[in-house]
């Protein structure tokens, strides 16, 4: 209601019990030592050191603006729940338009504890988190168009929760893959101070929220509600503070919705499609080189590493083309020469028939060795052959020169046992 001392006493009593819950989170939270960092003392890293690791980091820049950007529209959606069910979709304090689109925004959280890491798994986070961004601002959108139907606003709510699913569910995982990132990229662990900046902005965007809305309200001459005769009295408000307060809990979230997926899409997704259309057309054949994908962050360091892997391929691709090719006139050389001999073999074969037939047997005697000649020395080159093998072969020349000669030279072995 109205009463600010009913109020006053339930924050003090509120304030009283997170007292000691907060004391006993603080002395019994212990800091996890992984097994390979026992036993070792890590030097202490500079407060401004950590603070330029994270915030030179595309990434974790990223992430912060999502943070940013996420908790600015939930928490007007959060602050202008109870006048939007009060004055705009229901009346004051009815009992149960706020209990119905508390439920419906609880539902989908049960559900996503079960659906979203499998899907996370199969589609990875970033996919789910961007088609989560798509369903947030469809569900916002609806609630938007039709701020007074009960039926479509529980509808849109239920959409919008699913969508938002992933930035329950997903965002701290992907907030500790951007630590391990800044890890790799400046060899510091900054979880902390990473947490802490989370924290700060978390938190600063609830009071700076507030100031919004209110301010929202008094604009628009929101009427608050009065205490007559004990009983708390709804004032009926104007239609441009309805629509400052619809604007509040559901027309903000569409244009956050919007903007992160926009972002994620523009800086993230946008270019790993690209990377996969890249990889796509080099297994098609395509070793172009493409500079669209060489920006000027880690995945255009990957572009260009993909760019320099194709021009290798390429390389190594033409040169195996040529030695293919020079492997085949190599091997029709090689036949050539094999077909050379066998057919001059087969022309003194053929000479040597003729003269027998011609009675003519130095004719033939000459070919004979002659032939005998050529394929012995078309052999090969061994080092070592048998003394009868060298014998023959020196007959064979001793045969063609003897004819030569017209036999006026003769030939006498003179051999040591």
């Amino acid at each position: 209601g109205a009463d600010k001392s009913k109020w006053i006493v339930l924050m003090s009593v509120l304030s009283i019990l997170a007292l000691p819950l907060t004391l006993l989170e603080y002395f019994f939270t212990k800091e996890r030592v992984t097994l390979e960092n026992q036993g070792t003392e890590e030097a202490a890293i500079p407060f401004r050191a950590q603070l330029k690791a994270i915030f030179t980091d595309r990434y974790m820049l990223i992430i912060y603006a999502y943070c940013l950007i996420y908790t600015f529209g939930t928490s007007n959606k959060n602050l202008s729940l109870v006048y939007f069910c009060n004055y705009v979709l229901g009346t004051y304090n009815d009992g149960i338009t706020q209990t119905l689109i508390s439920v419906i925004g609880g539902i989908p959280m049960g559900i996503g504890i079960f659906a979203v890491w499998p899907l996370a798994k199969k589609f990875g986070k970033r996919n789910v988190t961007l088609v989560g961004f798509t369903l947030y601002a469809i569900g916002s959108a609806v609630c938007w168009l039709f701020p007074t139907n009960m039926v479509i606003m529980l509808v849109g709510q239920f959409i919008k929760n699913i969508g938002g699913l992933p930035c329950s569910y997903v965002f701290m995982a992907l907030f500790a893959d951007v630590l391990d990132h800044v890890e790799w990229r400046s060899g510091i662990r900054c979880d902390g101070i990473a947490m802490s900046v989370y924290n700060i902005i978390a938190v600063a965007m609830v009071g700076i929220c507030t100031g919004i809305f209110n301010g929202m309200l008094s604009q628009s001459e929101y009427v608050a509600p009065s205490v007559v005769g004990g009983v708390t009295v709804a004032a009926e408000q104007s239609a441009a503070v309805k629509s400052a307060i619809t604007f509040g809990f559901v027309g903000l979230e569409v244009i956050t919705g919007i903007i992160l997926h926009t972002i994620f899409n523009h800086m993230i997704n946008h270019p790993v499609q690209e990377l996969q259309v890249r990889m796509k057309h080099i297994s098609e054949g395509n070793f172009e080189r493409d500079s669209s994908i060489e920006w000027q962050h880690e995945l255009g360091d990957i572009g260009r590493s993909i760019n320099d892997l194709a021009e290798d391929v390429k390389t190594l691709m033409d040169q195996r083309i040529r030695d293919e090719n020079e492997k085949r006139e190599y091997e029709y050389k090689m036949l050539q020469s094999q077909i050379n001999p066998h057919f001059l073999y087969n022309t003194l074969n053929s000479i040597k028939w003729m003269a027998t037939i011609q009675n003519a047997p130095g004719i033939a005697e000459m070919t004979t060795a002659l032939s005998r000649l050529l394929k012995n020395i078309a052999k090969g080159t061994e080092k070592s052959v048998p003394l009868s093998a060298e014998l023959s072969l020196l007959d064979d020349y001793f045969t063609i020169q003897k004819y030569r000669y017209g036999g006026t030279i003769s030939l006498e072995y003179r051999i040591d046992d």
